[in-house]
């Protein structure tokens, strides 16, 4: 089965931009009393990117997929219609790749989304779950928000350090790969086949 080639953003620019954040988290040890606060930032950084990066691979696998259907139509101007229909007003343009917003995106390929995707590996119910988790912490830190939500007990886990951030990370690496398999089953259950 052929991966998509938005599948390559996550495994290649995504991973880089996870082990600076890293490499910052390493070099802040050697400090002193501000290591707590600028490792705290540098935690917050990669919080925001995991979830910039993530939604980047949803957004560009969800227009590569609206372009193969496109392709697919023979008169262009028609498929032209159909990629527009496809790709405006999706939710990945304007709020986040959280739960509800990915299965009525990727539900305009006439896909139950989350069914196909626990379905592929129930593993993925876990996953699912980080990473509802992994947005509700970037919305409290994109927002300033965090006190509040962990009064409202919204964060959860109560606290967020590296280890959750790589375990998040893993997480959703394996979730971009179950997306890639379930969107290419879609593409053979439309009659369709992803060029290599």
């Amino acid at each position: 089965m052929v991966v998509s080639t938005s599948l390559h953003l996550w495994q290649g620019p995504a991973q880089e931009v996870f082990a600076e954040l890293e490499l910052a988290h390493r070099a802040v040890r050697r400090l002193g009393r501000e290591r707590r606060l600028l490792s705290r930032q540098i935690v917050y950084a990669y919080v925001t990117a995991l979830s910039a990066q993530f939604q980047l691979y949803c957004r560009a696998v969800h227009t590569e997929t609206a372009q193969a259907l496109a392709a697919s139509v023979p008169n262009p101007a028609v498929g032209r219609v159909l990629e527009a229909r496809l790709i405006n007003g999706r939710w990945l343009d304007r709020g986040n790749a959280n739960v509800p917003n990915l299965g009525s995106d990727f539900g305009r390929f006439d896909l139950r989304f989350w069914d196909a995707v626990l379905e592929h590996q129930e593993s993925n119910r876990s996953r699912k779950e980080k990473l509802e988790a992994l947005i509700v912490w970037r919305n409290a830190i994109g927002h300033g928000d965090i006190a509040h939500k962990r009064a409202e007990d919204k964060l959860v886990p109560a606290e967020v350090g590296l280890a959750v951030c790589r375990e998040w990370k893993d997480a959703l690496g394996n979730l971009v790969a179950s997306i890639d398999v379930v969107l290419a089953a879609q593409y053979e259950n439309l009659g369709l086949s992803r060029a290599s």
